[in-house]
């Protein structure tokens, strides 16, 4: 079991070797990047779960729950409080 782990994690940090000498900064960015994503997901699943108390339809809960449809906002580390980021596009 140990030979597998070390196997899996050498595999894994290479590969982000593989792409960090592609393009510097691109781990660190892809960090991120899913980081936002994570939170947008579950910010699309806490309105969901409130929509459909209130009543509201199918359609309406299917378009909270994409990803796009929510908020990138950052919490700013000095404050307690969401820095508003403006959508692009």
């Amino acid at each position: 079991m140990h030979k597998i782990y070390r196997s899996y994690v050498f595999l894994y940090m290479l590969d982000l070797a593989k792409v960090e000498q592609k393009m510097s900064g691109a781990v660190k960015e892809n960090k991120v990047k899913s980081v936002i994503t994570s939170r947008q997901s579950m910010l699309a699943a806490a309105q969901a779960d409130i929509l459909k108390a209130e009543g509201f339809s199918k359609r309406v809960i299917k378009l909270v729950q994409e990803n796009a449809a929510n908020s990138d906002d950052e919490l700013d580390p000095t404050r307690d409080v969401y820095i508003i980021k403006a959508k692009e596009g």
